[in-house]
Parts: C-alpha cells; sequence; structure tokens
C-alpha cells in the first residue's frame, strides 16, 4: 500500500514538471536539477506556440490552472505573499479563479444526505439542484428551511479530499528536493511554506472551520448597522456541508443597479473601508478575502460579508503595533516605523538595518510626496512586505494577509468612488484608538503588565544565571553553531560514497562472475545459474551507474 501511494505521488510530481516545463519553465527546472528527479523528453516539453509571447507571470498563471483545484489554491494563497514575489505576479495570480464544472446533483445530494445524516426533502423545504456557484472545494446551492428561511448550503465535492493530500504530497517531496538544491531556496524556507499552505488547505476542506469564521465575525460586527455577515444553522452545518442564511442583493461592482435602488456608492466605500479598519484595529478579527464577488449591498443598503473561509486574527500587541506603524507613515517618521516594524518581525544574522532604515525612508517619502492616486495604501503596505524580506526580516503570515486584504478594500472602494481617500477614512479610527490608548485606565493596565514581565523575568534570572554558571563549572557548557552550505555539502558527500560503494560492489559481483564462468574447477551448473545471471545484473549495474553519472554531467 505505502509502494502504491509513493507511486501515485511520483506521477503526481511528473505531471506537475511536465505542465512546467510545456509552459516555458525548462530551463529553469534545469538549472534547479528538477529534471534529474523527473527526467523529461524533450519533445514531450516543448512551448506551445500560443505561450511564446506570454509574460512569465502569465505562464505561471496558466499553468496552476492547468494543474487543478490544489494549484488554484497554491496560486491565490501566493498572491497575498509580497515578501515572496514581485507586484506583477502578485496581480496576475489575483485573476486565477476558483471554479470548477458543477458536480451532476444526484452526487451531491448523496454527500449532503450522508453528511447530514437524513434525506434531504427532511432537511429542506426545497433544495436546488442547480448550483449557484462551482469552486474546486465545493459548490454553493439555494435551499429553503422547512420554516421558510431561504439559505445557501455549501458542499464539499465527494473525493476532493484525496486529490488534494496526493498534490500536497508531491510539493511537500518537490519542497523538499529544492530545499537542499541552493542557499537562496533555504532563503525561502520552502518546506515552511508548504506546510503552512497545506495546514490552511486542510482548514478549507473543514466547513466547520469557515462556520466559527462566520459566526465570530458576525459576533464581533453585531453593533455594526451598516454592514452584516450571514447566520450559521448549525443543525444543517458539519464538516463537508456549510448552511447559511441567504442574502439578496446586488454585487458590490454594480453600481448603477445599487443607485437604481436608493443606495450611494460612495457611502458604500466608506463603510466599507472603515468595517475593514475597525475589524483589523478594533476588534482582532477581519476578512481575509474581501474581493466584489464576496461583498453584496442588500436591500436595506448594510453591505453583506460573504464567504469567510479566509479570515485573519491579530492579537492585541500586534494590534497596537498596527496603529503605531500608521501613525508613523502618516508623520513621515522611518526611524519610529523601524522600530516598530522591528517589534513585529523576526530578525537574523543577514538582516541588513542600515539598508533597511535608508530603504525604508526612501520609501515613506515616495509615498508622502506621490501621494494615494499613484501610490495607494495597499500598494505601499505590499511594497513594505517586500523591502522587509529582502533585507532579513521574516514577518508573519497574518501580515501579508492584512496587506492583501488592505489591497482588495482598497480596489474595490476606488471602483465604488474615484475619488476616495483612504488615508481620510482611517484617520477618524486612528484618533480614536490613540485617544482610548491615552486614557488612564489603558495606561495603568499596560504598566500593571509591563510590571508582571518584570516580575516574571526576574524570578527566572538567578536560576538561569546559576545553571551557566555551573555548566561552566562543569566544563559542559555548549555552544551550538549553523553552517548553511553544510547539510548541502554532507548530501553531496554520501551521493558520492554511495555510488563509490556501488562501484565497489559491481566490481566485487564482476570479479565473482568471471571466477565463477571461467574457473576449470567450478561444476558447469554453477557457471549456468550463478556466473551468467550475476554478470547480466552487473551489466545492469553498470549500465544506471553510468546514466546517472551523465546526467551528472
Amino acid at each position: 500500500m505505502q509502494f502504491y501511494r509513493g507511486l501515485r505521488h511520483f506521477r503526481r510530481l511528473r505531471e506537475i514538471v511536465l505542465v512546467l516545463a510545456r509552459h516555458g519553465f525548462l530551463p529553469l527546472l534545469r538549472q534547479l536539477g528538477v529534471e534529474r528527479l523527473v527526467p523529461i523528453s524533450p519533445w514531450r516539453a516543448r512551448l506551445h506556440r500560443r505561450l511564446e509571447e506570454k509574460s512569465d507571470a502569465e505562464r505561471v498563471r496558466l499553468a496552476l490552472g492547468e494543474l487543478g483545484p490544489t494549484f488554484i489554491k497554491l496560486g491565490q494563497f501566493l498572491s497575498t505573499r509580497a515578501d515572496l514575489l514581485p507586484p506583477q505576479f502578485l496581480s496576475e495570480l489575483r485573476q486565477l479563479q476558483d471554479a470548477a464544472p458543477a458536480v451532476p446533483s444526484a452526487q451531491i445530494i448523496e454527500f449532503l444526505e450522508r453528511e447530514l445524516g437524513r434525506p434531504c426533502s427532511e432537511a429542506f423545504l426545497s433544495f436546488d439542484p442547480s448550483p449557484l456557484a462551482s469552486a474546486s472545494i465545493g459548490q454553493v446551492h439555494a435551499a429553503v428551511l422547512p420554516d421558510g428561511t431561504p439559505v445557501t448550503v455549501k458542499v464539499r465535492r465527494p473525493g476532493i479530499e484525496r486529490t488534494i493530500d496526493t498534490d500536497l504530497a508531491a510539493l511537500a517531496d518537490l519542497a523538499s528536493f529544492l530545499h537542499g538544491r541552493s542557499a537562496l531556496l533555504r532563503r525561502y524556507d520552502l518546506l515552511a511554506f508548504v506546510r503552512e499552505f497545506s495546514l490552511m488547505l486542510h482548514d478549507e476542506l473543514l466547513f466547520t472551520v469557515e462556520a466559527h469564521n462566520t459566526e465570530a465575525l458576525r459576533q464581533a460586527l453585531s453593533g455594526d448597522r451598516h454592514v452584516a455577515v450571514p447566520r450559521v444553522f448549525w443543525e444543517l452545518t458539519r464538516t463537508g456541508v456549510l448552511t447559511l442564511e441567504r442574502f439578496s442583493g446586488v454585487r458590490v461592482d454594480q453600481a448603477d443597479e445599487m443607485r437604481a435602488v436608493g443606495v450611494d456608492p460612495r457611502e458604500v466605500a466608506v463603510n466599507l473601508a472603515r468595517s475593514i479598519l475597525r475589524q483589523v484595529f478594533q476588534l482582532g478579527i477581519f476578512h481575509g478575502d474581501p474581493h466584489q464577488g464576496n461583498l453584496v449591498v442588500m436591500q436595506d443598503g448594510r453591505l453583506g460579508f460573504l464567504d469567510m473561509g479566509e479570515v485573519g486574527q491579530l492579537d492585541e500587541s500586534t494590534r497596537r503595533i498596527m496603529v503605531d506603524l500608521i501613525v508613523a507613515i502618516m508623520r513621515n517618521d522611518a526611524h519610529a516605523a523601524l522600530d516598530v516594524l522591528l517589534e513585529v518581525g523576526a530578525t537574523g544574522p543577514d538582516t541588513d538595518l542600515t539598508g533597511l532604515r535608508r530603504d525604508l525612508a526612501r520609501l515613506i517619502t515616495r509615498y508622502a510626496l506621490l501621494g494615494r492616486r499613484h501610490l495607494p495604501l495597499g500598494q505601499f503596505f505590499q511594497r513594505l512586505v517586500t523591502l522587509l524580506f529582502h533585507h532579513g526580516v521574516r514577518v508573519p503570515a497574518e501580515f501579508t494577509l492584512l496587506g492583501k486584504t488592505l489591497l482588495l478594500t482598497e480596489a474595490v472602494c476606488n471602483e465604488l468612488d474615484p475619488d476616495f481617500d483612504p488615508v481620510a477614512a482611517a484617520k477618524p479610527i486612528i484618533a480614536e484608538l490613540e485617544l482610548e490608548r491615552a486614557s488612564p485606565r489603558r495606561i495603568f493596565a499596560e504598566m500593571f503588565e509591563a510590571a508582571r514581565e518584570v516580575r516574571r523575568y526576574a524570578v527566572r534570572l538567578p536560576r538561569r544565571a546559576d545553571q551557566i554558571l555551573d555548566h561552566l563549572q562543569r566544563g559542559t557548557l555548549r555552544l551550538r553553531t549553523h553552517e548553511e552550505d553544510l547539510e548541502r555539502r554532507l548530501a553531496q558527500q554520501a551521493i558520492l560514497i554511495n555510488r563509490l560503494c556501488g562501484a565497489i560492489l559491481l566490481g566485487a559481483i564482476i570479479l565473482g562472475a568471471s571466477i565463477v564462468v571461467f574457473s576449470p574447477s567450478a561444476p558447469p551448473w554453477a557457471a549456468l545459474w550463478i556466473g551468467v545471471p550475476a554478470l547480466a545484473i552487473a551489466a545492469l549495474l553498470a549500465l544506471l551507474l553510468l546514466g546517472n553519472l551523465l546526467r551528472r554531467w
């Protein structure tokens, strides 16, 4: 069984590499050494003529779309990582549409009834077999509860878990192989990236996670009369089924329809911006994917949030840091901004603080001079994340998700109101937060927390100092060092040793077989049944070893 699974992963890995090669990335695959892992015939990897004039970013998007659901999600996940990819790739990957052919209604109803444990006719007064939307992981159907409440039912595609598990295993194998190829790839920490993506995707497979995200955001925004979040019907929600209140209205990108029902698109833009900023800076939980398809303007003028599959969370400390960062940017204070960023990011031995301070000051000054029209706040934030990465500062995943959220929010607001000013929308909320932080109650709470931290360290310090002195006295103090290229060099030496052992073994087989075949004292049956098969095995091993050496050259 284990062998079959490994074979299946290898076949999928070969398919992934072949698709990338067909889209023009064969030279890169050869440079990374992937072709040694999965050899590709040049005639199978030839570039289609229609792709020759497309940019690298476009070809990456097309390749991920061709590879299916897991890689469409991978592209969407990468579109949030301004620390990994340049802007042209980010904007191209955002165009990946999470769509797929509809599953036959009989299969959907069978899966739905198995998840709910009862017939569909008992759970719903009516259930529309034609989907409202069909995505790679699930599809959405309109239904009506027995009490007449209109709902949407999101049903997971049957068997999608097996497809995703196979793709994730192939990605993990590829990341593990590439991790040992170069120091540059190790800097990107591909293994940690694949783990993070796997966790995100497995959470998305569990519709109960999205249900809890929806309920948490609904409770957090319960006091905001300008926005709405659908209610979760828990009795009809399982790991593969999600039943939500159905919102009726117009999409947020349909400005003419809004005006027809008496809703001003400019007010919708202000409500959206203030709601997202309040979610980020005050509530600590925010919608992570506020694009046009996930926003609807309801008949009463409220803005409805849909699809809470991607929700970010920020603790109080991170929210305080974000407020300080926005204030520093507004004041054009690069020194204060850098101090704030170093609190949220992790520095290492390769961190260039001098260069980071210089480039950060240039970026903030450019933002102040160019203004929001030429350098929007969301775009500024993504450039900031890229700048931190290039100077060796690692930021948490929530930071990059926040950048994506601000970018999407600003794009929707600009579409609703071409004169929209994100800084003007943020100022009242920032001022309210600063006023709250200056209150005597908050100052006393922060002083009390600082005193607790000092007490905690003061209690631990004598014990740890005593342990260090004890190790010094015994001579057992150990210092750990890390050599970046050591693992790669050891791996290369292991390959050489394995080849040497193989050559020695091959020589021993040839020598032993020759003695058995040509020795006059050996019985005839030994030459026929031992010597000849041994020579055949030796010839096969020699060909394999020679082919391996030629590929290395």
